[in-house]
């Protein structure tokens, strides 16, 4: 949604944008020397056009704006600041995709900039007034107006509440993950697009020919584009701007939670049997995915269809994908379809589900004995709990971790700890027993207990358990910085020193 938007400005006479429009110049922050800038590139070469396909190799950096209780972090104004503090990935100017958050957060930055509107005036003005969208917001939605409640599923399978996750314009990520619809107006919006992509394609235009149209798509070509190689093997995906496109038969799902949930001895499936097919079939696809909530958006140009299933429940995989690339294959084997000329493979996609949801359990534990074999027992802190306390800056001035001392914490007495708070939210906290050396931990192993504080319920590595304090040079030097990997593209590389 957010790069049709921007299509609109790139082909507006008015406004002064094009797809090659370096970031240093629509981002105030990157033309900035007082601004600490990681990846160089923002400021001089960085395009547009590489922000929304997501190739400039920023991090996930999720851990910045989100970590427990659906808590934002940061204020929608840090945004320019924390992508430029971001340490790029090892992939950085390859021209494979790095999917980041951020990159559609700043982006909404812009959108705003150029528009002197508000993400949700934009929006409004640009697609959702003019498809007639009554159900779909980037604004503020009340519980009252009939919004689904956000789960996610425990060990026993049992759905557990945890609130709703509170962006929308004007907070951090909103651009990312701030919209809020109903499958009625989602049919009716790709249902939309299909055929706008389909007229554009067919009369050779990006723009629509007549003024009476009420569709508000241009240049659907450029956004289904490839821009950035993902690779998944010897199947052709590529990223374009804000969706995936490759060619049946493939893998899907790339951008989703299965490929990392399934066993290493399980593949993604290939969708449609590789001569099926006589002729390959042209697949746009994204996953949709957030504390609380699961979505997949499937289309398939040719035949003008549009798969849309929605969950709102985080569960052990992401049973919203497995149902989209099943009718994918149901609407491709179907008997009015002449493309079809050998029986396609039906994929178990029950089987694939039941194998990402079980391996998803071993997640906690694994990590947790990890944590426990890489241990050095009969070690002690340094110093007095109290000489760790303080509070921790990163680079950039714009976040922070307040350390404090909680004496014989636990009822009826016990070992104190230390407490880590994080950016000054109460809701968002660790309580830190000794590791070994200087290092401070939390456990890994309750899952459900996670579960139930909304954090990410995947994938967790060891580092986002353990803080290390580190002292300065000489020996009677105090504490000066920590060390906490809390973002998963990179351990122990988050430092952040002593105020």
């Amino acid at each position: 949604m957010i790069a049709a938007c921007f299509a609109s400005l790139v082909h507006d006479d008015s406004v002064n944008l094009e797809w090659s429009t370096p970031l240093k110049d629509l981002v105030p922050e990157f033309s900035d020397p007082n601004t600490r800038i990681r990846l160089p590139e923002l400021r001089t070469t960085a395009t547009l056009e590489d922000l929304l396909s997501m190739r400039l190799g920023l991090p996930l950096g999720n851990s910045y704006w989100m970590q427990m209780n659906q808590q934002l972090l940061l204020p929608q104004a840090e945004t320019a600041r924390i992508v430029g503090g971001l340490a790029p990935l090892d992939t950085h100017g390859s021209g494979r995709l790095a999917y980041s958050n951020w990159c559609y957060a700043l982006a909404g930055e812009i959108l705003e900039q150029l528009t002197g509107l508000t993400l949700e005036q934009a929006t409004n003005e640009l697609l959702f007034g003019p498809l007639g969208l009554g159900s779909t917001t980037f604004g503020n939605v009340s519980a009252r107006e009939n919004l689904a409640r956000s789960y996610i599923t425990q060990t026993n399978l049992t759905p557990v509440a945890i609130p709703s996750p509170p962006v929308r314009s004007g907070t951090v990520m909103a651009a990312a993950g701030g919209v809020k619809s109903s499958l009625g107006d989602l049919l009716k919006y790709y249902r939309a697009l299909l055929k706008a992509a389909s007229d554009q394609a067919r009369s050779g235009h990006s723009k629509p020919l007549t003024k009476d149209t009420s569709s508000p798509f241009v240049d659907i070509h450029h956004l289904w584009t490839p821009h950035a190689s993902i690779d998944p093997g010897n199947y052709s995906s590529h990223y374009g701007l804000g969706w995936v496109i490759t060619s049946l038969p493939s893998q899907a799902g790339l951008v989703g939670i299965n490929p990392y949930l399934l066993p290493p001895e399980v593949p993604l499936p290939i969708l449609a049997l590789p001569g099926s097919l006589e002729s390959p079939v042209k697949l746009v696809y994204h996953n949709g995915l957030t504390t609380g909530a699961l979505s997949a958006v499937y289309l398939l140009p040719e035949t003008q269809t549009a798969i849309v299933v929605l969950s709102n429940t985080f569960a052990l995989s992401d049973a919203t994908d497995w149902i989209a690339q099943f009718l994918v294959e149901v609407i491709l084997a179907g008997i009015d379809n002449p493309n079809v000329v050998n029986k396609l493979r039906e994929n178990d996609f029950v089987q694939l589900a039941k194998a990402a949801s079980e391996n998803s359990l071993t997640g906690h534990p694994a990590t947790q004995k990890i944590l426990l074999r890489e241990r050095v027992l009969g070690t002690q802190p340094s110093r007095e709990l109290g000489e760790y306390a303080g509070r921790y800056w990163n680079s950039g001035r714009n976040f922070y971790l307040d350390v404090i001392v909680l004496t014989k914490f636990q009822p009826g007495g016990g070992e104190d700890l230390l407490r880590l708070t994080v950016q000054g939210k109460e809701e968002t906290r660790y309580d830190l027993k000794h590791y070994h050396h200087d290092v401070f931990w939390w456990e890994c192993g309750d899952r459900d207990k996670k579960s139930r504080l909304a954090i990410w319920p995947h994938g967790i590595a060891p580092e986002y358990h353990r803080v290390a304090f580190h002292a300065g040079e000489f020996l009677d030097d105090g504490i000066k910085k920590l060390t906490w990997g809390f973002d998963g593209d990179h351990p122990g590389v988050n430092e952040f020193m002593r105020e």
